[in-house]
């Protein structure tokens, strides 16, 4: 129903109030969708050959340095570390820093947020979960 040849075209009945839905030919849809989660693999495929993809990569030049911590420095370390052990599709994007305003809040995105995804990334192994990470944030 979504598809724009189908808008229009494809209606259902909603269930509790028994009307006829349609999705207008002028809704403009914006989708997300993180490429490094390989299980749905067969949905991005089926995704990918119906609607257009504009591929939004980490930018790091839109962070600040913040309490001494250069977030831009270090999210393109980080970045560049993955994408030479994995690859650039599970690079870190700069959102997860865009709110900080302390080197607290700093520290909580790397201790809650990255640190545990590069946990899944590398399935515990510490050892190259450092290499990635740049200095100030290793793990003990």
């Amino acid at each position: 129903m979504i598809e724009d040849d189908k808008r229009e075209e494809l209606s259902v009945t909603l269930p509790c109030s028994q009307e006829e839905f349609t999705v207008p030919k002028n809704i403009y849809i914006i989708g997300t969708m993180n490429t490094a989660n390989r299980s749905i693999a067969l949905l991005d495929t089926a995704l990918r050959r119906r609607f257009d993809f504009i591929e939004m990569m980490p930018r790091p030049e839109l962070l600040q340095t913040i309490d001494g911590v250069n977030l831009q420095e270090k999210l393109a370390t980080l970045n560049g570390n993955l994408e030479t052990l994995i690859d650039r599709e599970h690079t870190i994007g700069h959102a997860y820093f865009i709110k900080c305003k302390s080197r607290a809040e700093i520290d909580k995105v790397f201790r809650n947020k990255i640190i545990p995804l590069l946990r899944e990334y590398f399935f515990e192994d510490s050892e190259k979960i450092n290499k990635v990470l740049p200095e100030g944030y290793k793990l003990c």
